[in-house]
């Protein structure tokens, strides 16, 4: 496996010993192996950088310690058709430029719509945001609505919504007990985001679907670009969210 994945035989068996025992500082990790630990903590880098182990903390301890975290929750959220159920129309979907949809368990089947919705789009990394600032900064200048720096790096969490109102930094189209549809419109695209709480056999799972319509060459252009980069975000977030037990 470690090889289907690029990984060195040094990050490989680090990364079996993770699988294997509870979180360990690079230092114990470097005792298992007899290892430099310049090496160790370049491995756990890689690891983290994948995904594949996360930093735990352990009380009255101060040092780092990596984890098998999430491979099980990015295995948990699976790409799914947008649900028949969802306030965003047919025939808004089947004319839609690009859309998809992803599914993930929903552990805590007491949270609300909006406390959903924040648990999963609230909590972008610093990185993120800085992309986003500077992507909205050039739409701006081109003349297309856009969120504002402040929008992105301080958001406004509230009790209560209503349609009509901004949501993080989307105005919302919809709104009922178990879906929250937010959006925009913008002369080169329109977009929709649906955020449905849904019954899942026995449990319930959340499913965070994005539907495009597209208006001319640039918006075609702009999703080209864009999509490789808001697939892995979406389900990053919405992995983050599971592991942070937000969900």
């Amino acid at each position: 496996m470690g090889k289907r994945r690029g990984e060195s035989p040094t990050v490989a068996q680090i990364h079996a010993l993770l699988y294997s025992r509870s979180a360990l500082s690079a230092e114990e990790v470097a005792d298992a192996f007899f290892g430099a630990r310049c090496k160790v903590s370049t491995s756990l880098k890689e690891l983290w950088g994948w995904g594949l182990v996360k930093v735990a903390y352990v009380m009255a301890d101060r040092r780092d310690r990596s984890d098998w975290p999430c491979w099980e929750f990015r295995m948990s959220v699976v790409e799914c058709d947008v649900p028949s159920g969802s306030m965003l129309s047919r025939e808004l979907i089947e004319r839609a430029y690009f859309r998809d949809s992803y599914r993930a368990p929903l552990s805590h089947s007491e949270l609300g719509i909006i406390d959903i919705f924040f648990g999963i789009f609230a909590h972008h990394p610093p990185w993120v945001k800085l992309l986003l600032i500077v992507r909205n900064k050039v739409a701006s200048l081109a003349g297309l609505d856009a969120p504002t720096a402040s929008e992105i790096l301080h958001v406004k969490i509230k009790d209560r919504y209503v349609v009509g109102e901004k949501i993080g930094v989307w105005p919302i189209f919809g709104l009922s007990e178990d879906e929250i549809v937010a959006g925009r419109n913008n002369k080169h695209m329109d977009f929709r985001l649906s955020v449905l709480k849904m019954p899942d056999g026995d449990g319930t799972s959340v499913v965070v679907s994005t539907i495009c319509s597209v208006h001319n060459l640039a918006g075609k252009l702009y999703l080209f670009f864009v999509v490789p980069f808001h697939r892995y975000g979406v389900r990053k977030l919405m992995v983050n969210a599971l592991a942070a037990r937000r969900l």
